[in-house]
């Protein structure tokens, strides 16, 4: 599909089958598990791909959620003129995404994450705004020191693989002390992940609940989150605009733009810098209570309020 756009006859009609563009994706996860390796090219800067178990899991996972998201991203260019951009852009970032998970060498994995930052470059700045330009440069900029870096200390690492080998797991096995491989699905270090930092962002389109800003409410990593669903009804804005200063758990923000979440990006970082008003909002956020009790306890209250007295006390 990320090839088709190379026709502007297509590119006009690929906003309506973004979403099943990961479909390949969720098929590997279901019926290519420990396939024999894929290599693409010939010598040491040859592509291989592969997938196992917890490979296949993440895959098929990550899948539905491209899928989903590029179901959404149909209705959202729905009326744009021009979506070729959008497209090509939106195919890499989910191309880069989902070929992590079946990098088998650090050629592969190097080049699927080039793919993803350079797509994401392009999402970043598709509003055209000049915020939004301005916020693509500095991520373009950042991003190509960051693959320019991890380019070197590939490079450094596949001198230390005894042969000819680039396989991850030759890489890590090659020097221990320094590099780890988790492949898999790991629920106990996720959560010791969230609860290591200091704030975590879920700047979701659409939420229907969502888990993660609870868990970072729970660890006291305060969640920045955009004001939609789910989001909107766990995590209590800390602006000073916001009415609900004391009781605040985290920062919100309302337009799904760039410049909006830059916003209240530069908002908790003027937050961080306060030690007292953080330490506050973090003890203000680890004692919310969205348990199953606390949810219980509300809707009795709520049915008790639909009865009449007399059938309340009959109940009762």
């Amino acid at each position: 599909m990320l090839l088709a756009c190379l026709s502007s006859a297509v590119r006009g009609a690929m906003p309506r089958l973004l979403a099943l563009a990961p479909l390949p994706g969720l098929a590997a996860a279901a019926f290519a598990l420990h396939a024999p390796a894929l290599e693409i090219g010939a010598g040491r800067l040859r592509l291989v791909f592969e997938l196992d178990g917890p490979g296949a899991l993440l895959l098929g996972v990550a899948a539905l959620l491209w899928s989903a998201a590029g179901a959404y991203a149909a209705s959202y260019m729905r009326d744009t003129a021009k979506p070729g951009r959008f497209v090509a852009c939106w195919l890499m970032a989910c191309t880069g995404c989902l070929g992590v998970f079946v990098a088998g060498d650090l050629v592969s994995l190097y080049a699927m994450l080039a793919m993803l930052t350079l797509g994401a470059s392009g999402l970043v700045i598709h509003d055209e705004t000049p915020q939004a330009w301005r916020a693509g440069s500095i991520y373009l900029v950042l991003a190509l020191l960051a693959e320019s870096v991890l380019l070197v200390g590939l490079v450094m690492l596949a001198g230390e693989i005894p042969g000819d080998s680039l396989s991850l797991r030759d890489a890590a096995a090659a020097d221990r002390s320094n590099i780890g491989v988790r492949i898999g699905y790991d629920e106990a270090l996720a959560h010791r992940i969230i609860a290591g930092a200091d704030s975590i962002v879920v700047p979701s389109r659409f939420e229907p609940c969502g888990l993660t800003q609870l868990y970072g409410l729970r660890y006291g990593t305060l969640p920045l989150v955009r004001r939609v669903g789910g989001l909107a009804d766990t995590v209590v804005d800390a602006s000073p605009g916001s009415g609900a200063p004391d009781r605040a758990t985290g920062f919100t923000f309302d337009e799904p733009t760039a410049a909006a979440l830059a916003s209240a990006f530069r908002r908790v970082g003027a937050a961080w810098r306060d030690p007292a008003l953080w330490s506050g909002l973090m003890q203000r956020a680890m004692a919310q209570d969205f348990s199953w009790e606390s949810a219980a306890r509300a809707y009795l209250d709520l049915y008790r309020t639909l009865l009449p007295a007399e059938a309340e006390g009959g109940a009762g």
